[in-house]
């Protein structure tokens, strides 16, 4: 398959071919054209292509090459074909291409201003008042259309409105951690009864699969929660206000580490969320952020001129830092006297 075949083209020759009944020779077949396709797609990436628009775009290619594999690999255990190794190679050839936004934009600049994460706004209902609201989203390192490994670090922000209430919803395979930067409520539902769990800056929502959670900002000011999320946290959601299950949530707090740094890791509590979180409350002091593993850093509050990547630079709210082994280490001086930056790192 070259450059120039049609996408459209590319997609329907799948789709027809799904309709028939596959031999091994056939899924061979099918499976090399996709990887074909991916290591054109993955060719694609040079350094002066690293740009936002320019990844996005390829990882929406990728997106729609990761739907046909698992079609594909469906068809193969109907029919009896699940050892075939080509799999492995060809997921692993997809899974480069969604990660460039993490990994090789990463290595060219390791600070992703807010305006180039990936933002969405959800117009809910609150189900108290029943008032329409706008709900901001960033998302970071995730996707609601992508599957990723347990390891893979993801976080998603949202501003709850003072007064309103988020939606209802369950997750029936994953865990959700929500963490906390102002007052408001945690709430979850056991045997269809509400639990509340008041919530502080610092202090951790641990939501257990299959239990029906929101939010409620009881303050008179925008709260901002951020969610660590698992693996298809996003595709595996359900919303029910009236879901009965035997939920199970608990209120969790960072440990006071001293020198301003706060942490908790998760991984101690289940296998399942394989990170450590660290709060950093920095005064007009200049700190350097060293991370052993990959982690995300995320600014919730402030002003900051930062180091990194032999280049100075000004971060500001939302902005997103990554660290890894190129870039293992951040100097940050605080601009404006009272800054908070938030912290991801694989365990």
């Amino acid at each position: 398959m070259t450059k120039n075949t049609d996408q459209a083209e590319f997609f329907n020759h799948y789709k027809i071919g799904m309709e028939k009944q596959f031999t091994t020779t056939d899924i061979l077949t099918q499976l090399n054209v996709i990887k074909e396709r991916a290591m054109e797609i993955l060719s694609q990436a040079t350094p002066e292509s690293y740009t936002f628009l320019a990844l996005d775009t390829r990882k929406k290619r990728a997106i729609s090459l990761q739907r046909i594999l698992s079609n594909l690999k469906l068809r193969a255990t109907q029919n009896g074909q699940m050892e075939i190794s080509q799999f492995k190679e060809v997921k692993k050839i997809i899974k480069q291409i969604k990660l460039e936004n993490w990994s090789k934009q990463a290595k060219e600049y390791p600070i992703i201003k807010a305006s180039k994460t990936k933002q969405e706004v959800y117009e809910n209902t609150d189900p108290y008042s029943e008032i329409p609201f706008l709900e901001p989203r960033d998302y970071m390192g995730i996707s609601k259309d992508q599957n990723f490994d347990l390891d893979d670090l993801s976080l998603v922000t949202a501003l709850t409105p003072p007064g309103y209430t988020q939606p209802w919803h369950y997750h029936t395979d994953s865990y959700e951690v929500n963490f906390y930067e102002g007052q408001s409520q945690a709430l979850y539902k056991k045997d269809g009864n509400e639990v509340q769990l008041n919530m502080q800056l610092g202090d951790y929502a641990f939501i257990h699969p299959n239990t029906n959670h929101t939010i409620r900002n009881t303050s008179l000011l925008p709260i901002r929660n951020c969610s660590v999320k698992v693996p298809n946290a996003l595709k595996d959601r359900g919303e029910d206000e009236n879901y009965r299950v035997d939920g199970i949530g608990d209120k969790l707090s960072m440990i006071n580490m001293g020198g301003g740094i706060s942490e908790i890791n998760f991984s101690q509590k289940s296998n399942e969320i394989p990170y450590i979180t660290r709060l950093y409350r920095i005064d007009k002091t200049t700190i350097t952020i060293r991370s052993n593993n990959d982690s995300i850093l995320y600014v919730l509050k402030g002003g900051f001129e930062s180091y990194i990547a032999n280049k100075t630079d000004v971060l500001s709210q939302s902005d997103v830092i990554i660290l890894d082994s190129d870039n293992p280490e951040i100097i940050i001086k605080n601009l404006t006297g009272d800054g908070l930056i938030y912290q991801i790192e694989k365990a």
